[in-house]
């Protein structure tokens, strides 16, 4: 388990963490998420006591990271894939952890074949790509079979079979009763990922809550359309609370009627509908509105650069 309690740090005039408290259980999986600059990366160093909190605290298992007999035991993380000596093999790297922590050389092959490192675990990690090294940094928060993982981004540089490795191997840690604790910018993979969320922006805390009330929370109404019609409906359709986003000469989005609305107008209209599809709630667009006044580092539309050149 991990719990903050009023956790704060600042860096000069910048707060970085704002007063958080918060408690990640074990036996589920926790997504981490938060625009650039939201403060995530910040309070996982302070929980893994690599930055001292301005005040406040942040306990593993019930004690300071610091404080921990055997921390490879209680908690392992991964924040940085390339934070290891680029002259050592993979094996080696591990062995030197393992022999510090009392760990067996058996468990150091384990969790090689475990994160598919065989094949390279003599090479020299300075030559890893992004995903090996992923897979490394995965291995070593693994080695002493620890109570709680912390890992950021790490599907970062990873295939789509790796990153569906992550995703099942977390799942069934948290299914043995360990804590999960993950972040990451990837929406649609947090979504098949979490069980529960915690969204910080600019150093605050903006939601503590479980993955499907998050999304419901994203409840606008609207439905996809393929008609020869689409014009047509469109004009039709066009009232106040209504947005209708053109998607191709005969495909439209529409925002604020349902579907079954939708399909009643073509109807009454005589318009024959070759697609109607619901739209569905999604992580992405909850955690966008959620944040879309919080974001620190913000893009300008492209539409209107390209308009532009046009």
């Amino acid at each position: 388990m991990i719990q903050t309690k009023s956790l704060t740090k600042r860096y000069g005039k910048t707060l970085a963490v704002d007063s958080l408290t918060i408690t990640v259980e074990p036996g589920k999986v926790t997504g981490f998420l938060g625009p650039n600059g939201a403060g995530k990366s910040t309070t996982m160093r302070m929980i893994l006591g690599l930055d001292h909190p301005t005040s406040g605290s942040a306990k593993v298992n019930g004690h300071l990271y610091q404080h921990l007999k055997r921390p490879l035991h209680e908690v392992g993380a991964l924040l940085d894939a390339r934070a290891l000596s680029p002259g050592r093999t993979a094996r080696n790297h591990l062995l030197a952890l393992a022999a510090t922590h009392g760990i067996s050389k058996t468990r150091v092959e384990e969790v090689i074949e475990l994160t598919g490192l065989r094949s390279v675990a003599t090479r020299k990690a300075g030559s890893y790509s992004l995903g090996m090294a992923q897979r490394l940094g995965i291995a070593v928060a693994l080695l002493g079979d620890p109570k709680t993982l912390i890992l950021d981004e790490p599907v970062n540089g990873l295939d789509p079979e790796g990153v569906r490795w992550v995703r099942d191997l977390v799942r069934h840690l948290a299914g043995l009763g360990k804590t999960v604790f993950l972040s990451s910018h990837l929406m649609s993979e947090m979504e098949q990922t979490a069980d529960h969320l915690i969204v910080l922006a600019r150093g605050k805390l903006l939601a503590d809550v479980d993955m499907a009330e998050f999304i419901s929370q994203s409840s606008e109404i609207g439905a996809r359309v393929r008609t020869p019609y689409a014009t047509q409906m469109a004009d039709w359709l066009a009232q106040p609370g209504v947005r209708i986003d053109p998607l191709g000469p005969d495909l439209i989005e529409v925002h604020g009627l349902d579907a079954a609305q939708l399909g009643d107008a073509a109807a009454t209209q005589g318009w024959a509908l070759h697609e109607l599809i619901p739209l569905t709630a999604s992580l992405e667009q909850a955690y966008l509105d959620l944040t879309n006044d919080a974001t620190e580092y913000r893009s300008e539309s492209f539409e209107a650069h390209v308009g532009q050149e046009a």
